[in-house]
């Protein structure tokens, strides 16, 4: 967003730059678990910088601000689908604890919503009806975290990566399995973390938890049957 785009005050939310473009994001955490309660099905946000750290709402939702850096959702009519980037910023942790509660959000849905600045409910002439078509990604795999950003890598709706089977999401790269569920079916001794770094390794996190890739399973089940729960035939051609 340009310089001459962004929220600088108050003022700038009640009289609005109109013109503004403000991208309004959510992850729907009911694709996950339909049995999700509704006060705690979606996770919204905005631009921190856009927003100038304030809250931001449209349609009566409420979307917190947070810096993020969007890269690669350009959609092409030919060639291969996007696979974007999405890096928010972990402010007080909040990403990390939703990957812990939610097997890092594989498979999740996000949506973006574009809306003109005057159609956000503090707008000059707000309108909850007003926007883009919505954008709807899934979540492909958790790619990095830290204590300051958690990276993810995003797949599109049509893309044969992310069709949805009778009860299955065909995801290329990543297992959906719960480590150590019945679905996994690995009930052996520990074997490293989400790096794959075993616990003799000065590195290694001192947590046992799969990293959700083909070589992780295989460091499970060795060479043999595995109970890798992605679909790495999968092809984006």
């Amino acid at each position: 967003m340009a310089s001459d785009r962004t929220f600088r005050d108050s003022a700038d939310l009640q009289g609005l730059q109109g013109d503004a473009i403000v991208d309004l994001w959510w992850v729907d955490l009911e694709s996950l678990d339909p049995t999700v309660a509704p006060a705690n099905r979606f996770f919204r946000f905005v631009n921190y910088v856009v927003a100038d750290g304030q809250n931001v709402f449209y349609g009566g939702q409420e979307y917190l601000p947070m810096p993020y850096k969007a890269e690669g959702f350009e959609i092409k009519t030919d060639g291969v689908p996007p696979s974007p980037k999405l890096t928010v910023g972990n402010i007080g942790l909040e990403w990390t604890a939703l990957v812990n509660s939610w097997d890092d959000l594989v498979g999740a849905r996000i949506v973006r919503r574009r809306v003109l600045a005057r159609h956000l409910d503090s707008g000059t002439n707000p309108d909850g009806n007003a926007h883009w078509p919505d954008e709807i990604w899934t979540i492909q795999q958790k790619t990095a975290e830290s204590k300051l950003t958690v990276e993810f890598t995003l797949s599109t709706a049509f893309d044969l990566d992310g069709v949805t089977l009778p009860r299955r999401r065909a995801l290329r790269y990543t297992c959906p399995w719960i480590y150590r569920s019945v679905d996994c079916g690995y009930t052996g001794p520990d074997v490293g973390d989400t790096r794959d770094r075993p616990p003799t390794d000065p590195n290694y996190d001192g947590t046992d938890a799969c990293g959700k890739r083909l070589a992780s399973c295989r460091l499970r089940f060795g060479t043999g049957d595995l109970s890798f729960g992605g679909f790495p035939g999968l092809s984006n051609a």
